[in-house]
C-alpha cells in the first residue's frame, strides 16, 4: 500500500513553550484531491499543488478541465496565518472560457471537522500564475480541512439515503432493493494508485401511497459531473424538502411520483475527480446511450425500468463555474410553465442553453424518457455561501415543482366534533376553532383527531392549519381535577396539589440542641413519619408538622461510648479491659437502658435525661464479690477445701472454675489479701 501523507516540518518556535509544529498535508479517502509532491511550504506560504488538469474533449473545441480540490491539515501551528496558493491555469483550466468564469472575489472553504464549512476572508485570481487565499487571522484548531467547494462525499450520500428508509412516502423503485440499491460499480484504483471501492447506486421513489390516482412523473439525479459538489449540497435540500412534513411536500407526494437517484457517479466523487472517474477519461455527461461509461449503462437500465420510459420533467441537479445560478437547456423547455414558476419563486436564476445532444443527460432523458421538460439546474459557485444556502436553493426547485403539478384550487374539508369551525378550506388556510361549552361537570381536556396542523390542542379556542387532506377534529371533555390543600409547619412543601399526588415534604433543620423526630398532625398517608424527607399522598386537605426533640448526654466511666443522643436511641457501650488480677464484674449507676449489665460489651438505650454509667471491677480474690479480699474468702475455700464437682457447696470457693478447690483457689485470694474493689 503506497503512503499518501506529505509531512512537511514546519519549524516555527514558540517563544511560551519552546515547540515546534509539524504540518502534515494529505488526502482524505472520500473525495480528496490534491498533488502532495506538488506541495510545498515555505514559512507561512502553502503553495498547493492541484491535480493535473486532463484535456476535455467533449465538447466542440476541446479543453482543459479542473480537477477538485480537497485535503486535510494537521498539527496546524495557531500562531501562524496562513497564506496558500495554487497554480491557477492548473485548477481552473487554460481555456480563456475557465479563466473568466472565476471572479477575482472567489473564496475557496475551510473546516475544523469535515461537516461545518466556512469561507476564507480572501481570494485573488491571476489567470496566468495563481489563485490566492488566505484568512485574516490564524485558524483557531489545530485540524483543518481545505476544498474548493463545500464537499457532498459519498460518505454522505450513504447516510442521508440509510435516513430515509422507512419514511411512508419514501420507497424502493422497480430496479432497487429495500435497501434502494439497484446496482454497485465497478471501484477501481484512481489517479493517486488509490483503492476506489465498489460504491452503491441508489434509486427510491417519493409519493403518497395512499393516493392511486394517476400521477405525473418526475425524475431526478445528480453526480454526473463527480466535482460539482455545489450540485449535489442544492439536490440534498431538493430531497429534503419533498420528503418533509410542509403542506406543500404533502400536497407535492399526493399528485407527483419522483424518482431519486442520488449519486449517478459515486467512483468519481469517491476519488476526487471532476467530469469523470478512474475508469473513464472523458466527460460522462457527454457519454449517455453510448454504451461506453458502465455507470451510465446501469442508471439508463434502471431509469427506463423505474419510471417506464414515459416521464413529465427531469431534472439534473449539476455545478457551474459562474457566479449565478441557472437553469440550463432547450429554449423551448425553458419557455414553460415549470421554468416561469422557477423565475417567480427566484428571479436571480438565469436561463441559458440550446438544443441538447442525446449524449448529455438531459438530451438522453428527453429522447429516451420522453421527458415533456428536461433541464439542468446549475447552481453557481460561490453563489451560496453555506450549506443551509444550497438547501434553500434546492427548496426553490421543489416548491416550483409543487406550482406546476399541483392544482391551485384544492379544497379539503373540516369538521369539527362538539365544537364550531367546520366548513371547507384551501390548504394552508389559518382556522379558527372553538370548543363548545362543556358539559355540567366537566371542563374541556384536549382536542383529538386529526390534529396536525393545530395551534394548541390543549386551548379550547385556538386555530388549525388547513393540510392536504380531508380532516376531523373533536373536542373532548373530562371531570376537573380535585385539588386539595398542604400545610407544611417547620418544613417545606406547603400547596394545592391533584388528588392522588405523591407531595414532597422536607422538614426544616433542626434548632441548635435538638434533632428531627416525627411528623405529626394528618400523616395518614405519609410515606415514613420518622424520615426528615419523605411524601404525602393528597387523598384531602392535610396540616402536617416537623417535630423535634432535645438531644441527652450520656457518660460512660471507665468505658467508652459516651455522647449526644436523643430519646429511643441505641448505641454501643464498652467496659475498659480490666488491669492486675482485676475482672469486670457489672455496670452500675443509671443502667435501666443497659441491655444486659453482666456484659463489658452491650447497647444502652438514650432515656429523657442525662444518664451516667459505670463499668465495675473486683480481683479475683474477692470471691463473695463483697468488695474486699477478707477471711471471708479464706474461709470460702477453707470449707470446701479439696472438694471436686457437686461435692463444693458454694460454687464461689472455686475461683479459678477448674471444679476443684485447692492451692490454687487459696493462691488467688493470698495474692489479693487486703485489697479493696470498686
Amino acid at each position: 500500500m503506497k503512503s499518501f501523507t506529505l509531512i512537511i516540518a514546519v519549524c516555527i518556535c514558540l517563544c511560551i513553550t519552546g515547540l515546534a509544529y509539524g504540518l502534515t498535508i494529505e488526502r482524505p479517502v472520500d473525495g480528496g484531491a490534491i498533488d502532495l509532491a506538488a506541495t510545498t511550504v515555505v514559512g507561512d506560504l502553502i503553495t498547493v499543488g492541484p491535480p493535473t488538469t486532463y484535456y476535455n474533449t467533449g465538447f466542440s473545441t476541446p479543453r482543459w478541465e479542473y480537477w477538485w480540490v480537497y485535503f486535510k491539515m494537521t498539527d496546524v501551528n495557531p500562531a501562524t496565518t496562513y497564506q496558500f496558493r495554487i497554480d491557477a491555469p492548473k485548477l481552473f483550466g487554460t481555456d480563456d472560457y475557465y479563466g473568466g468564469s472565476y471572479q477575482p472575489s472567489t473564496r475557496l472553504v475551510y473546516s475544523y471537522d469535515g461537516i461545518n464549512w466556512q469561507r476564507f476572508d480572501n481570494g485573488a485570481i491571476s489567470y496566468t500564475t495563481y489563485y490566492t487565499f488566505s484568512n485574516n487571522s490564524p485558524f483557531s484548531g489545530t485540524t483543518v480541512y481545505v476544498a474548493l467547494d463545500i464537499p457532498y462525499t459519498v460518505a454522505m450520500t450513504d447516510a442521508h439515503t440509510a435516513s430515509l428508509i422507512g419514511l411512508p412516502h419514501v420507497m424502493p423503485t422497480a430496479s432497487s432493493d429495500a435497501n434502494f440499491i439497484f446496482n454497485t460499480t465497478l471501484g477501481g484504483t484512481d489517479f493517486y494508485g488509490r483503492s476506489i471501492p465498489s460504491q452503491n447506486l441508489y434509486a427510491y421513489k417519493v409519493t403518497d401511497p395512499n393516493v392511486v390516482a394517476p400521477k405525473a412523473k418526475v425524475l431526478v439525479s445528480t453526480g454526473t459531473h463527480s466535482g460539482e459538489h455545489a450540485g449535489t449540497n442544492t439536490f440534498r435540500g431538493f430531497v429534503d424538502f419533498i420528503t418533509g412534513n410542509s403542506v406543500e411536500a404533502q400536497l407535492l407526494r399526493q399528485y407527483v411520483e419522483i424518482f431519486v437517484y442520488p449519486q449517478v457517479d459515486p467512483d468519481g466523487r469517491y476519488g476526487g475527480y471532476s467530469r469523470n472517474n478512474q475508469l473513464y477519461g472523458g466527460d460522462t455527461n457527454r457519454n449517455w446511450g453510448l454504451g461506453t461509461f458502465d455507470n451510465l449503462d446501469k442508471v439508463e437500465a434502471a431509469w427506463l425500468t423505474d419510471a417506464g420510459g414515459d416521464i413529465d420533467i427531469y431534472l439534473d441537479f449539476h455545478a457551474q463555474r459562474e457566479q449565478y445560478n441557472s437553469i440550463y437547456g432547450d429554449p423551448v423547455m425553458r419557455s414553460g410553465v415549470f421554468v416561469s414558476n422557477l423565475l417567480a419563486r427566484d428571479s436571480s436564476i438565469v436561463g441559458a442553453g440550446s438544443a441538447t445532444a442525446t449524449t448529455r443527460s438531459r438530451g438522453w432523458a428527453g429522447d429516451s424518457l420522453n421527458a415533456e421538460i428536461a433541464l439542468t439546474a446549475e447552481t453557481g459557485w460561490m453563489t451560496n455561501i453555506t450549506a443551509a444556502d444550497f438547501h434553500a436553493h434546492g427548496e426553490t426547485y421543489a416548491l416550483a415543482l409543487y406550482d406546476t403539478l399541483v392544482p391551485p384550487t384544492t379544497i379539503y374539508g373540516l369538521t369539527v366534533v362538539s365544537g364550531s369551525g367546520s366548513g371547507n378550506y384551501s390548504v394552508g388556510d389559518s382556522v379558527i376553532i372553538e370548543a363548545a361549552a362543556a358539559p355540567t361537570g366537566m371542563v374541556f381536556d384536549f382536542w383529538s383527531g386529526d390534529t396536525t396542523g393545530i395551534g394548541d390542542a390543549s386551548d379550547a379556542n385556538t386555530t388549525i392549519t388547513i393540510q392536504a387532506a380531508d380532516a376531523t377534529i373533536t373536542a373532548t371533555y373530562a371531570v376537573p381535577p380535585v385539588f386539595y390543600d398542604l400545610v407544611v409547619i417547620n418544613g417545606s412543601g406547603s400547596g394545592n396539589y391533584q388528588e392522588g399526588t405523591a407531595a414532597l415534604i422536607d422538614a426544616n433543620s433542626a434548632p441548635a440542641g435538638m434533632a428531627f423526630y416525627q411528623w405529626t398532625g394528618d400523616v395518614g398517608s405519609v410515606g415514613n413519619i420518622a424520615a426528615e424527607s419523605t411524601t404525602i399522598t393528597m387523598n384531602g386537605d392535610a396540616t402536617v408538622t416537623a417535630t423535634y426533640q432535645d438531644y441527652y448526654s450520656l457518660t460512660v466511666v471507665s468505658g467508652n461510648g459516651a455522647g449526644d443522643f436523643t430519646v429511643g436511641d441505641t448505641t454501643s457501650i464498652h467496659a475498659d479491659q480490666p488491669t492486675g488480677t482485676m475482672l469486670f464484674l457489672q455496670w452500675a449507676g443509671d443502667t435501666d437502658g443497659v441491655d444486659d449489665v453482666y456484659a463489658s460489651d452491650t447497647t444502652f438505650t438514650m432515656p429523657p435525661g442525662d444518664a451516667t454509667v459505670t463499668a465495675l471491677y473486683v480481683y479475683r480474690g474477692d470471691l463473695d464479690e463483697s468488695g474486699a479480699v477478707d477471711i471471708v474468702d479464706l474461709n470460702m475455700v477453707l470449707i470446701d477445701w479439696d472438694k471436686t464437682g457437686v461435692n463444693i457447696s458454694d460454687p464461689r470457693s472455686d475461683g479459678d472454675e477448674s471444679e476443684t478447690v485447692n492451692v490454687i483457689d487459696l493462691n488467688m485470694v493470698l495474692i489479693d489479701w487486703g485489697k479493696s474493689s470498686f
